[in-house]
């Protein structure tokens, strides 16, 4: 004999309630006696029973006061019931697996051993390159990666000899960005999947401030060569919305349990609206905006020595031609 299955729909749809029978009758009603009780003031003591017979199963009325009803297969599962017509239960009525059984305010889903579902969703692992850089050694050794190109970059940039305290705090600086970012994404990923994979979050973040330290000066660069902070703002803006979408999605694809295509389309998402809040905040900065305008103007040293480049004065004595006037012969 099949199993009758009785799922009570909460207004939610989350965490449904199921009840196993294996009795040829079951009886529903507010009363003790039944098999399903039900505690709902607007069902009947005694209000209704669930026959199985040979040729499948049927919901019988037991003379309930408000009658009971039954939603003839619903599509879409058991939050559509309002669309769809209410067959009242006059004496009897067959029912099939996966239809719902109305009695006062309550709705029970019925089910059999033999209902068909959907097959299994398969769990989204972490790839390859995740795995790969979720060891602690890896991830501790792009972490200091970072922290010494920052060192680096700040000692180019910088137009005299800094103290050794100034790499210190920038060093414990990023390490304490690094590890509450991935300690927040590791705190979601325990939440939604039990796992932290904390090491590869700390990886990825760190991986995303190597490759944004080393890509970023290209839009300075670019600026530079066509003398314009409009081709420098695009480029960066480019720059940081390709590699701000990356990172969210790494998260996401460790932390969560969406499809792939939602994982690109949020971080696409988040990444989009935080590159447009800059573009209104640069374009509410202009000097017309802003009292106190900076002039745009940018010197660039030559990129870690590759090309020979000119000295300030050199530049200055050259410039001074376009202000001498030609000697009339």
């Amino acid at each position: 004999m099949d199993k009758v299955i009785l799922e009570f729909i909460k207004d939610s749809g989350k965490h449904p309630d199921y009840r196993v029978y294996h009795s040829m009758n079951v009886k529903i009603g507010r009363g003790y006696e039944n098999d399903l009780i039900v505690s709902d003031p607007y069902v009947s003591q005694a209000h209704c029973v669930i026959r199985v017979h040979e040729d499948g199963f049927s919901v019988q009325d037991l003379g309930s006061l408000n009658g009971t009803w039954v939603i003839k297969n619903p599509v879409g599962g058991i939050s559509n019931g309002k669309s769809l017509s209410h067959q009242k239960v006059d004496s009897s009525c067959h029912i099939v697996s996966g239809e719902i059984v109305i009695v006062g305010h309550t709705k029970i889903r019925f089910l059999h051993s033999g209902h068909e579902l959907e097959p299994a969703k398969p769990i989204l692992k972490p790839s390859a390159f995740f795995e790969e850089i979720s060891s602690a050694p890896k991830s501790w050794l792009i972490v200091l990666s970072s922290i010494l190109l920052a060192c680096a970059v700040e000692h180019q940039e910088s137009f005299k000899n800094l103290p050794v305290s100034r790499f210190f705090s920038i060093g414990i600086g990023l390490l304490l960005t690094f590890l509450i970012w991935s300690g927040i994404w590791s705190f979601v990923g325990w939440l939604i999947k039990r796992k932290a994979f904390f090491n590869a979050h700390l990886s990825w973040v760190a991986l995303f401030f190597l490759s944004m330290t080393l890509f970023y000066p290209l839009a300075d660069h670019l600026g530079y060569v066509f003398s314009s902070p409009m081709v420098e703002m695009i480029a960066g803006a480019l720059i940081f919305w390709l590699f701000i979408g990356a990172l969210l999605a790494g998260h996401l694809m460790l932390a969560t349990v969406i499809s792939r295509k939602y994982q690109i389309g949020v971080a696409v998402g988040i990444s989009t609206v935080v590159i447009l809040f800059g573009v209104v905040t640069y374009f509410a900065g202009r000097p017309q905006f802003n009292p106190q305008p900076e002039l745009y103007g940018t010197l660039i040293p030559p990129y870690a020595r590759l090309v020979a480049g000119q000295s300030v004065n050199q530049w200055i004595e050259a410039s001074q031609n376009i202000f001498v006037q030609k000697k009339h012969e």
